[in-house]
Parts: C-alpha cells; structure tokens; sequence
C-alpha cells in the first residue's frame, strides 16, 4: 500500500493490484455529510481529524478520525506545497 497527500491535499490509497495513477482513488470520509451530487465526500487535510504525517526508524504514520496508517517511509509521498505561515506579532 501506498499513501499520498495530493498537492490539493486529499488522501490517495494505492492498494496492492493497482497499476497506474488514474486507478488509485481518494479516500471518502464515512462520518462527513454526503454531498447531494456524487454521494461522497472526500478525506483530506481541511478536516480536524486529519493530523500530520509521523515519521518513526522507517516508518510513516498518519492519525486519521479514529485509525492510524502505517506504511515505509519509501511508500509515502507528500506532495503539499511547503508554505510558511505569516506570524503576527
């Protein structure tokens, strides 16, 4: 399994048998409120139970609602511009 945050910053699962980039799908919240037109809604880093990437030894974990996602730290890609925040004094 693969893991990426999408430069927008949605969540794509690249599951075992999966073999290009148009197959891997995000990932859809089953606590949010569905959307009228396409039935889902997507998982990304605007949520609050969205939390930053870990890193540990080798591997990557990433604390979404209730669960966690493990994966090597070959295997995950974060591919969010790098912005710093504007601190007012």
């Amino acid at each position: 399994m693969k893991l990426t945050i999408s430069r927008d910053g949605f969540l794509v699962i690249e599951r075992k048998g999966l073999i290009s980039t148009e197959q891997n799908q995000f990932q859809t919240c089953p606590f949010a409120a569905f959307d009228k037109e396409d039935k889902k809604s997507t998982c990304g880093h605007w949520c609050p139970g969205f939390r930053e990437p870990k890193k540990f030894l080798f591997w990557t974990y990433l604390k979404i609602c209730s669960g966690y996602f493990f994966v090597l730290n070959k295997n995950f890609y974060d591919e969010r511009i790098n912005t710093r925040r504007l601190v007012i004094k």
